[in-house]
């Protein structure tokens, strides 16, 4: 079986600061630079909200645990830019 070595790991959505503050229960937030699309993780309630960029005035809004923000935003992300403005 022969390796892919083109194949880059995804690249994290929220940065490793952003996500050293969930155990505080801070509310984090990251930029999509391929999409413009804001993101907005809420620990407290366990929501994660999509909008601007390439979203315009629709805004996303989904429920995920914190093991699985990243999973969620990426799939969120690549679901949006598959589907286009």
């Amino acid at each position: 079986m022969a390796e892919d070595h083109d194949k880059q790991p995804a690249r994290a959505v929220f940065s490793e600061a952003a996500r050293a503050r969930l155990p505080y229960d801070e509310p984090v937030t990251a930029t999509d630079p391929d999409t413009g699309i804001r993101l907005i993780y809420r620990p407290a309630d366990g929501t994660l909200t999509l909008y601007d960029g390439l979203l315009g005035d629709a805004v996303e809004m989904m429920t995920c645990v914190e093991g699985d923000l990243e999973a969620a935003a990426r799939g969120s992300l690549d679901r949006l830019t598959r589907r286009g403005p």
